[in-house]
């Protein structure tokens, strides 16, 4: 009886946990001439401009973060697979809506989350409602994919804010 444990955890230790799609993905070619990717974050700024004021910084990990405000609402743009502060892959729309008088509920996210396409929320470890939208742009994008995007992140930040009224 104790080999049949065995039997099922043997060929467990055997796997590479590296093969078969588990290994990160391998950084891709350089973006085509005309195609838009994260690796400016000065260009990204001035694309978001049209939509609200905007500047750029770097983090505590020297990655670039925007921060923009649109119709009086503020949110960022932080830039993710970087090198050394550059040659970043990716890039995160956040925005945080402080809690009012009441907690937010786990349930309205639920909700949130479950009517929604773009934008999905949860809440931090301060009970703040977190909006959040992630954008593979490695390989580059279209300006029409990017302008696309972030008006799609706009209507879930306006709506965000309406259900969230804190």
């Amino acid at each position: 009886m104790r080999l049949l444990p065995l039997l099922f955890v043997l060929p467990l230790m055997a796997c590479d946990p590296t093969a078969g799609g588990w290994a990160p993905p391998e950084q891709p070619v350089p973006t085509p001439e005309g195609l838009l990717d994260a690796s400016d974050p000065q260009a990204i700024t001035d694309i978001v401009a049209r939509r609200g004021t905007g500047f750029w910084r770097r983090d505590g990990f020297r990655d670039p973060i925007i921060t923009v405000e649109t119709a009086g609402r503020t949110w960022r743009i932080e830039f993710y697979g970087c090198t050394e502060g550059r040659a970043c892959t990716d890039l995160r729309l956040l925005a945080i809506k402080p809690p009012g008088e009441e907690p937010f509920e786990a349930e309205t996210i639920a909700e949130w989350n479950a009517e929604r396409r773009f934008g999905k929320a949860w809440l931090d470890e301060d009970e703040q409602a977190v909006l959040e939208m992630n954008l593979v742009m490695a390989g580059g994008v279209t300006r029409q994919n990017f302008d696309l995007a972030i008006d799609w992140w706009l209507v879930a930040l306006k709506a965000f804010h309406e259900v969230f009224e804190g």
